[in-house]
C-alpha cells in the first residue's frame, strides 16, 4: 500500500498509527470516501479508569475492539487536517470498532459531545411533540415503542443564514428535524429512489391517522420497501405536530429520514440531538478545508453541565 492510499479501506473509528503516537479517525465512513479533510483526535489508553469506562468523561469515545480494549478516542483534541498529510504520517491502520453496536454507540457519542447547550425557549415549544414521545416511548414495550426506537436518534438543524453577517437568536429561521435510522431497520431506505405511496395509503394517510396507528402498519408489514413508507409516514405525522406548534422565530419545519450511515459529519456538526432533561444547540459548523495538521487546536468547549451517571457509554 503507497502512502497515497493509505485510507483507501478506512472506517470511522479505525486507529491510525502515526510516529510515536495514535490518532482515530472521528469523519464518518461516507465523508471519508467524499471530502478531502478529515476530522481527527488522538487515541488514548485507560487501562485503569473506571469512569471513562462508564461513560462519565464525555470526552473520551470508546474503541473498544482496538489492542486490549481501553482506548478512547479524545475529542477534545478534535481537530481537522488535509487526507493527503494524514496518509503521509499513517504508518499503519487498525481498527477500533468491530461491531454495528460498535459503530452506532461510537457515532452517537460524537453526535452527543460536539452538540452545545442550549435551544431558545421557541425551539423548546416548536419540538414539544419529539420531546413528549421521547418520555413516552422509550421503554415502551408496544408497536409505537419498537418503532421508535428504530431510530438511532433524532437532530434538529436551524437553517444557515445566506448572508455572513451577524444574526441573532430571534431572527426569522427555519429548522429542519433529522430522523436517523438505525442500521438494521434502513435496508429500504434509499434516497435515489423514495418509497412511493399506493393510493390507498394515501387515502388513509388524508385522515391523519394516529401515531400508534402508524405505527401498528409498520409492525405488521414484513416488506423492507413497504415498512419504510410507514416508518417515513410515521415521521412525517410528527413534523406536522412540530409544524402546528411552531413560534416565531421559526418560519419553517422540514425533515429529513436518513440511514445513520448516510448522516455525515458535517451534518452532525449542524445539528443537535433532542434531549428529553434538556436540548442542545449546535455550534456554527467549522471548515474542514485547508487547516493544517500541525497548526489544528483542539475547539473550545462551553462549560458542561453536571455528569449524567447514564451519559455517553450507553446513548439512546
Amino acid at each position: 500500500m503507497t502512502k497515497s492510499d493509505a485510507l483507501g479501506n478506512a472506517k470511522q473509528g479505525d486507529v491510525l498509527a502515526v510516529p510515536e503516537s495514535f490518532m482515530v479517525l472521528v469523519s464518518r465512513t461516507c465523508d471519508l470516501v467524499r471530502r478531502p479533510a478529515l476530522a481527527v483526535a488522538d487515541a488514548v489508553h485507560l487501562p485503569d479508569d473506571p469512569e471513562a469506562e462508564i461513560g462519565r468523561k464525555p470526552h473520551l469515545a470508546p474503541v473498544p475492539a482496538f489492542r486490549d480494549g481501553d482506548w478512547y478516542a479524545d475529542l477534545s483534541t478534535l481537530r481537522h487536517a488535509q487526507r493527503d498529510e494524514v496518509c503521509a504520517l499513517v504508518e499503519h491502520l487498525e481498527p477500533g470498532l468491530e461491531t454495528g453496536t460498535h459503530a452506532s454507540a461510537f457515532r452517537r457519542h460524537v453526535g452527543r459531545y460536539t452538540s452545545k447547550p442550549s435551544w431558545d425557549d421557541y425551539i423548546e415549544t416548536t419540538v414539544e411533540p419529539l420531546t413528549t414521545l421521547a418520555k413516552k416511548r422509550h421503554n415502551k414495550n408496544s408497536e409505537e415503542g419498537a418503532l421508535y426506537r428504530a431510530l438511532s436518534d433524532i437532530r434538529l438543524e436551524l437553517e444557515t443564514p445566506d448572508d455572513p453577517g451577524p444574526r441573532d437568536h430571534h431572527s426569522p429561521r427555519g429548522l429542519e428535524i433529522h430522523y436517523i435510522v438505525r442500521p438494521e431497520h434502513a435496508a429500504g431506505l434509499d434516497p435515489d429512489a423514495p418509497a412511493t405511496l399506493m393510493p390507498a395509503d394515501v387515502a388513509w394517510l388524508i385522515n391523519q391517522p394516529s401515531l400508534s396507528d402508524i405505527a401498528k402498519r409498520w409492525a405488521e408489514e414484513r416488506d423492507e420497501l413497504r415498512r419504510v413508507v410507514w416508518l417515513e409516514a410515521y415521521c412525517a405525522e410528527l413534523t406536522r405536530r412540530c409544524v402546528d406548534r411552531k413560534v416565531f422565530p421559526v418560519t419553517e419545519v422540514t425533515h429529513n429520514v436518513v440511514a445513520e450511515d448516510q448522516f455525515t459529519f458535517q451534518q452532525v456538526k449542524r445539528s443537535a440531538p433532542i434531549e428529553v432533561e434538556h436540548l442542545s444547540y449546535p455550534e456554527a459548523p467549522e471548515p474542514l478545508v485547508g487547516v493544517r495538521l500541525q497548526d489544528s487546536e483542539a475547539p473550545e468547549r462551553p462549560p458542561m453541565g453536571p455528569a449524567d451517571p447514564s451519559g455517553f457509554a450507553n446513548p439512546r
